[in-house]
C-alpha cells in the first residue's frame, strides 16, 4: 500500500487564503507531484482519491493543511465521471487506519482530463453528500492542460473556486439543492444511481402485487358467480321438493287405476 500513500513534507505550498474570507489551505509539494503524476498515469477516464491532513480553526475560516492523499481504488470510472464504490471507501479506510491515524480526511481530488479545471454536476452532488464538513475541499487536475489544479472550498452553502470567488453551479437558471439544505445556483441536484435503482425496484415491485392482487380478485369474483346464490338454492329445493311430490302422485294414481282393471278381469273370470 505504500506506492499508494503520499509521505508528508515539509515544503508547503498555498492553494488558497491570499483572498479575504478564503480559507487558508496549503499542500505539500510531495503530495501535489504525486497527485499530478498519479493524474498523468490514465488520461482516458476520471481518476481520484482523498486528501488527508491537519485543521485548525481561525477566527472566522479554518487552515487546512493537506499532507498526504489516499488513491480510491475500485472506482467506477468513465472519462467524464467518478463514483467511490463500496470498495473504494473500504480501501481508503484501511489505507487511513494504517498509515495516517491521527489525521482527518480533509478533502478530495480527482482528474479532469482534457475538460477544464471545474466541478461538474456529479463532482457537486459528491461534495455535497461525502464531504460537506465546512473545512473539507475539492482539488482538480487536468493531465492534459498543463496538469492545470483548481481548489474548491465551502463558503457557508456555497462552493467556492479558491482565487476566482466564482461560485460553482451556475449554469442556467434551475438551482442545486444540495444535502446541507443550501440553495447552490443554478443547477438540479443528479439523481444519485443507487436512489433511481431502489425507486425502480421499489416501483416493480408495487406493480407486481397490485397485478397478483387484481389476479386474485378476478378469481374470487369468478368462483363467486359460478356458485349459486341462496335464493336460487332455495328455489331449486322446493322445485325438486315439487316434483318428488308429483313424482309420488302420479305413482299413487297409477295404483289406484291398476287395482280396479284387477277386480274387473278377477269377475270376468
Amino acid at each position: 500500500m505504500k506506492d499508494t500513500v503520499i509521505p508528508s513534507y515539509r515544503g508547503n505550498m498555498f492553494l488558497s487564503g491570499n483572498s479575504p474570507g478564503e480559507p487558508i489551505v496549503t499542500i505539500n509539494k510531495t503530495s501535489l507531484d504525486y497527485i499530478k503524476e498519479f493524474a498523468k498515469q490514465d488520461t482516458s477516464k476520471e481518476r481520484g482519491g482523498v486528501l488527508v491532513g491537519t485543521i485548525e480553526k481561525l477566527n472566522k475560516t479554518f487552515k487546512v493543511a493537506v499532507l498526504g492523499a489516499i488513491e480510491g481504488k475500485f472506482t467506477d470510472a468513465s472519462s467524464v465521471s467518478l463514483k467511490f464504490t463500496h470498495k473504494t471507501w473500504n480501501y481508503i479506510h484501511e489505507v487511513k487506519d494504517q498509515e495516517y491515524p491521527t489525521l482527518k480526511i480533509v478533502g478530495w481530488f480527482h482528474t479532469h482530463p482534457g475538460l477544464g479545471v471545474f466541478l461538474s454536476h456529479h463532482d457537486l452532488f459528491i461534495h455535497q453528500n461525502f464531504f460537506n464538513e465546512p473545512w473539507q475541499v475539492a482539488l482538480v487536475v487536468d493531465p492534459l492542460h498543463d496538469n492545470k489544479v483548481g481548489l474548491f472550498y465551502w463558503e457557508k452553502n456555497s462552493i467556492i473556486e479558491a482565487g476566482t470567488k466564482k461560485e460553482q453551479g451556475i449554469s442556467g437558471g434551475e438551482e442545486y439543492v444540495g444535502t446541507r439544505g443550501s440553495k447552490m445556483n443554478s443547477i438540479k441536484a443528479p439523481v444519485s444511481p443507487y436512489l433511481l435503482r431502489a425507486f425502480l425496484l421499489g416501483f416493480l415491485t408495487c406493480a407486481l402485487l397490485l397485478l397478483g392482487f387484481q389476479v386474485c380478485l378476478m378469481k374470487w369474483e369468478k368462483n363467486k358467480s359460478a356458485q349459486p346464490s341462496s335464493q336460487s338454492r332455495e328455489i331449486e329445493k322446493r322445485t325438486t321438493i315439487t316434483g318428488l311430490k308429483q313424482f309420488f302422485k302420479t305413482l299413487r294414481e297409477r295404483k289406484d287405476n291398476i287395482k280396479p282393471t284387477r277386480e274387473h278381469n278377477k269377475e270376468e273370470r
